[in-house]
């Protein structure tokens, strides 16, 4: 019985991730054989295109020599640095101030107020909102119906 069911998980999992992991790996050998195949063996009708006979670094060489490619991989990189650092300062630093907001609602953006089992909402106690003084000296307090509708 133990050595049918891992037949079964061997033909029902193993075997379609194989097939999968081949497809997706498949491009990635098919460049890596094409990069390091010299230009006679690459064009000839006659060679296997599966196997490289005569590996060649050639193609590399003349991409790193004789094109621009060095230079615009830098320069895309010193775009996306500056890009990512950028984006992050100012959506940091929106954030913040965006958190210092008052607005109608704000506890269901800035909490997220979980809806507990007895469809009360729980929520942290914000005891520095204004008008609103809290009796529970514990961090959380029962939030009812009522009160979200008076935000």
């Amino acid at each position: 019985m133990i050595a049918s069911s891992r037949f079964d998980r061997t033909i029902t999992v193993h075997v379609p991730l194989l097939l999968v992991l081949f497809f997706l790996l498949a491009p990635f050998y098919w460049m890596l054989i094409a990069s390091l195949k010299p230009n006679a063996e690459l064009y000839s009708p006659g060679s296997n295109p599966m196997f490289v006979l005569a590996p060649s670094l050639e193609h590399y060489q003349h991409l790193l020599t004789a094109t621009e490619f060095p230079s615009s991989t830098k320069n895309t990189m010193l775009i996306s640095v500056v890009s990512t650092f950028l984006s992050l300062l100012f959506a940091q630093t929106s954030g913040l101030r965006a958190s210092a907001v008052a607005f109608p609602r704000r506890c269901l953006y800035r909490t997220g107020c979980i809806r507990d089992v007895r469809g009360a909402h729980v929520t942290p106690s914000h005891s520095d909102a204004p008008g609103r003084q809290d009796a529970t000296p514990a961090r959380q307090r029962l939030v009812t119906g009522a009160d979200l509708r008076r935000f």
